[in-house]
């Protein structure tokens, strides 16, 4: 961890134009969910973006039953991450039961156990900063959004804005950190 008074000082909550190359080439985890992180198939969502652009090649609900679905559905289905049928419909945001008709239409073999597959797995001892470095959780503050060194590293050393510091919080802690939560942290901390 860098973290430098120079650049707390200047931080305004915008996004640098001089931070690391790593920062700018930040994507979102893949996860099962309607845009609750990277799509399970497609390219990746990087921070900062709009997650709805990652999904824009889904087929969901009826659009599911048209030919040109067969393909995305069996990509879809081939993913490590997919292990049911309620996988895809939660990944879908579609009912279960549409999933089933789709898969069937198209000649798509379904697993057989309908078990959601199990929470990706997430190191939840350590909290791991762009640049790579990790800290054991126990070290920082709890929630980890209002630790005065996270803020400071994220914010002024890497050189995020709150919104991608507030999006990159809640991908890697699984829960939803908002950009008004950064803000108020980082005020209190005098860091913006």
């Amino acid at each position: 961890m860098n973290i430098s008074a120079k650049k707390i000082e200047k931080c305004t909550g915008e996004a640098r134009d001089d931070r690391p190359d790593y920062v700018n080439d930040l994507t979102l985890k893949r996860k099962i969910g309607w845009q609750k992180g990277s799509p399970v198939v497609g390219d990746r969502v990087g921070l900062g973006d709009d997650l709805s652009q990652g999904y824009e090649h889904y087929r969901r609900r009826d659009e599911l039953f048209q030919p040109d679905a067969g393909k995305f559905l069996s990509e879809l289905f081939d993913c490590e991450l997919i292990n049911s049928v309620s996988d895809v419909s939660r990944e879908l945001n579609s009912e279960v039961e549409t999933v089933k008709k789709a898969a069937n239409l198209h000649c798509i073999e379904l697993s057989d156990g309908s078990d959601d597959s199990p929470e990706q797995e997430r190191d939840n001892d350590r909290f791991i900063f762009p640049s790579g470095e990790s800290w054991p959780t126990e070290l920082l503050a709890d929630p980890i959004e209002s630790d005065v060194r996270v803020l400071s590293q994220l914010l002024a050393t890497n050189g995020m804005s709150v919104e991608e510091v507030a999006q990159y919080l809640s991908d890697r802690l699984s829960r939803n950190v908002t950009a008004s939560d950064v803000r108020q942290e980082a005020q209190k901390a005098n860091i913006l």
